[in-house]
């Protein structure tokens, strides 16, 4: 079935802009002749932000057989008015891990949203599409400084969930902030820093020496989950 017959089934049941993201993501995946990435992100522009949102959704549900040219539409949907459409670009993205490297520094850029809740959901995203993430290490520091804690946190987590390749770059930013003052924040540094592994034992153990006494004891359980974890 050609993708305007593919179209012109799912516009009936789930709305134009869903079925010309859906037509086009099954005509990919079998190989046919479909819109260009660029073709496709102009016609969807010219939709309901509720229908983009429908639209990411459905290409995200294809993706997975048609990987880079359909990431390459999502992504571009991470710059939506919409904070809805973005938030669900991050979501379709992040599922997507490491496959989904190309589109990193799209997320990143996602770490400035103005809203709070993108933001960390930025860096979760970020976190979930592994090693490539410490390319951005420049702007996951940038982020550990956020006013919101909520989206400290989610920094904090994501540098975590890369593990040991982001000691090198993130490791002494970390330790440099254990004197946190929100106490999940805090909780989640020493976490990371665990993660994180022994690479970063030296400078933790410098932590030890901080003039600030929540910095010490952070930096204490901090050592005690290394030592823990080296056994």
């Amino acid at each position: 079935e050609s993708p305007r017959g593919c179209s012109g089934i799912l516009a009936r049941s789930r709305g134009l802009a869903w079925g010309l993201a859906r037509a086009h993501a099954m005509a990919a995946a079998r190989g046919q002749r479909a819109l260009q990435p660029e073709r496709l992100v102009q016609q969807l522009s010219r939709f309901s932000a509720k229908d983009r949102l429908q639209a990411v959704r459905a290409l995200g549900q294809c993706a997975q057989e048609a990987t880079l040219p359909l990431l390459g539409v999502i992504a571009h949907a991470l710059n939506d008015a919409d904070s809805e459409v973005r938030r669900s670009a991050l979501e379709v993205i992040a599922g997507f891990g490491q496959l989904a490297a190309p589109q990193s520094r799209q997320v990143a850029n996602r770490l400035q949203d103005l809203d709070p809740e993108l933001r960390a959901f930025a860096a979760s995203s970020l976190g979930a599409l592994g090693d490539v993430a410490v390319v951005h290490a420049a702007d996951l520091r940038a982020a550990l400084g956020d006013a919101e804690a909520v989206v400290r946190l989610a920094v904090v987590k994501a540098i975590g969930a890369v593990g040991p390749a982001a000691a090198q770059e993130l490791g002494a930013f970390l330790v440099a902030h254990l004197g946190e003052e929100d106490g999940a924040v805090r909780a989640a540094w020493i976490e990371a820093l665990v993660r994180l592994g022994c690479g970063v034992a030296g400078v933790v153990g410098e932590a030890l020496e901080s003039e600030d006494p929540t910095t010490r004891l952070a930096a204490a359980s901090a050592l005690q989950g290394l030592a823990a974890g080296a056994r």
